[in-house]
């Protein structure tokens, strides 16, 4: 089984836009300037006055968590490139699907536990299938996974992205 193939579906069904947003702001900040205020790319800086004036991650966090400003975090993203159009066009499409993903899970952790969860799986790949929120490539691959954990292939002992890619680096767990 490819790591990067379950990491995709477990990502995929937990796309939000504050996660992507703010996972890919945080990722291209600079150490801490002063006390809350960081460097972001290009001019961008907390506090955001786009997004509610947030002063730190959390706070934006907060900010685009919330379904209302969900056109504004979407535009901010696009406009400073923390988004891929592709994820921008996902995100877009969560928003569409009421920003609840299966099992009526709510925000980018608690959609990566639930889906990352293999009896969860099915119920993950029909929801990215419905709401356009996966490419074709990734859904046969999706499901060709999918039919394997049927067959009685088991999936690495990991849940979330994070621990499995961890999980699959591992010599040990080729």
């Amino acid at each position: 089984m490819n790591k990067n193939t379950l990491s995709v579906l477990i990502l995929i069904s937990g796309i939000l836009i504050s996660g992507a947003i703010i996972g890919s702001a945080d990722a291209q900040t600079q150490p801490l300037l002063q006390p809350q205020e960081q460097k972001m790319p290009g001019d961008i800086q907390y506090p955001i006055p786009e997004l509610g004036n947030c002063k730190n991650k959390s706070a934006c966090k907060v900010f685009c968590d919330d379904s209302k400003n969900s056109d504004t975090c979407l535009a901010f993203a696009q406009q400073h490139n923390l988004m891929s159009p592709e994820e921008v066009a996902a995100a877009k499409k969560f928003v569409d699907s009421g920003m609840v993903g299966p099992g009526s899970c709510k925000g980018q952790t608690e959609c990566d536990q639930y889906c990352g969860s293999p009896e969860h799986m099915e119920e993950c790949i029909t929801f990215a299938q419905k709401n356009g929120m996966m490419p074709q490539n990734q859904l046969e691959e999706s499901q060709k996974v999918l039919a394997a954990i049927k067959r009685g292939v088991k999936p690495p002992a990991c849940i979330g992205p994070k621990e499995c890619e961890k999980y699959c680096s591992s010599s040990a767990h080729m």
